[in-house]
């Protein structure tokens, strides 16, 4: 026998219904459409190498001294708990040795609250670069589908541009971050960085490449409490190298500690 029941019932049940189906809808989407632990946004590279950076392959750069930077944008995501979307934040690199590819040196992320600055740092942590020093910068940023602009109030003017049918060397995109999909290869129209100390640098119609960027954050862990504003804290080994990020070489090969500690890798370019 078919089970019946009064309109009375039927109706409650389709409003709770719609009101779970509701909430569901208001989470998810406010989020961007991603799951909670989950950032995803676009990311660009400038650096004075020609095209195509050898970086990615060799290790080595073709400009004598290849000072790089990198822009995040977040478009959807956490962080701690904290939605992360219009974040925006600049890695400054620079080779240790002339001829050399970059390390990331320098964080720079708006002056904006404690907690930002640490959920901006939780996330470098989890792409794999080791506690690049932060300083506190306001960040301009303006995007069109093929150029971007970027300026930190009197340090850096960055401006970079794209042609869509224009495709990575093979030798970049197998080489490229794990975490990066669709890159595009683009040209500097203006790089110039005027640091308060140390050199000027500036360069133009050099490499810059532009792709979209998907990071599990594995739990969103936090850091400690009692971190130093300047310094994101230290990479944490045990759970670093148990990352499966850690086992794929393109990854490690540019997180010092990951490439000495948690090794051995693949032979990587």
């Amino acid at each position: 026998m078919t089970p019946t029941f009064s309109k009375e019932a039927t109706a409650w049940c389709s409003t709770v219904l719609m009101a779970v189906g509701g909430l569901f809808f208001c989470l998810f989407f406010s989020n961007g459409g991603l799951p909670t632990d989950e950032i995803y946004g676009r990311w660009t590279d400038a650096c004075p190498c020609k095209i195509p950076c050898p970086c990615w392959k060799t290790q080595k750069s073709s400009a004598k001294s290849c000072v790089n930077f990198q822009v995040f944008r977040i478009r959807a995501g956490l962080s701690d708990g904290l939605s992360m979307a219009g974040s925006i934040f600049v890695l400054e690199s620079k080779p240790q040795r002339e001829g050399e590819a970059p390390t990331p040196m320098i964080l720079f992320v708006e002056p904006v609250d404690t907690q930002r600055q640490r959920a901006i740092a939780a996330i470098v942590k989890r792409l794999g670069f080791d506690s690049p020093r932060v300083v506190p910068a306001k960040i301009s940023y303006h995007a069109t589908r093929d150029t971007q602009s970027v300026s930190l109030g009197g340090i850096l003017w960055y401006q970079i541009t794209f042609d869509p049918n224009r495709v990575l060397a093979s030798e970049v995109s197998e080489n490229l971050y794990p975490w990066l999909f669709n890159g595009r290869q683009g040209v500097v129209l203006s790089v110039v960085s005027l640091p308060h100390s140390g050199h000027a640098v500036e360069y133009s119609g050099t490499n810059a490449l532009s792709a979209d960027f998907r990071l599990r954050m594995a739990g969103n862990e936090r850091e400690p409490d009692n971190l130093p504003e300047s310094n994101p804290g230290a990479l944490n080994l045990q759970s670093a190298c148990a990352a499966p990020e850690s086992k794929d070489s393109r990854f490690a090969r540019h997180n010092p500690v990951l490439r000495d500690n948690c090794g051995p890798f693949p032979k990587t370019r």
